[in-house]
């Protein structure tokens, strides 16, 4: 019986390439939640809580063109390191002091957001120039969307 992924799967980097992309994704659906819920169980409002979820969105958005246009110049993978290391640090931040509110809890939020590593814009990029055949790149692309949910 012929899997549609087959041919794609057999191809010797792309099993490994799509576990990191699924680990790598994981925190992604969570982020926001676990900020609200982290902002609320030390004292924070539910008000203080929105905006600090907030203030990441705004961090995402202004960090997402940044880092793709450092991915552009430098490489993905020192840019996608390091901004995770700078995420991972921010969250560990917010996560030991548990600001109630203040400015060093948005600055720290903002930094967590702007430091969100492109993870789904690399993968395209990364399968587009490992296939180069148009079915299997259609494919790469519909296995990797199929994953990240």
């Amino acid at each position: 019986m012929r899997y549609p992924y087959n041919e794609i799967l057999g191809v010797p980097s792309v099993p490994r390439l799509l576990l990191a992309a699924i680990v790598g994704r994981m925190p992604v659906g969570m982020g926001a939640l676990a900020l609200f819920l982290l902002v609320r169980g030390s004292g924070g409002s539910y008000a203080i809580a929105g905006l600090a979820v907030s203030a990441a969105t705004l961090g995402t958005s202004f960090g997402s063109p940044v880092l793709g246009r450092l991915i552009d110049r430098q490489g993905q993978t020192l840019v996608l390191v390091l901004s995770m290391l700078v995420q991972v640090t921010s969250l560990l931040a917010l996560a030991m002091l548990a600001p109630a509110e203040g400015v060093l809890l948005f600055g720290l939020c903002v930094v967590y957001g702007f430091s969100n590593p492109p993870l789904a814009a690399s993968m395209r990029a990364g399968w587009s120039t490992l296939f180069t055949d148009r079915s299997q790149l259609t494919q790469a692309f519909s296995l990797d969307s199929t994953v990240k949910r």
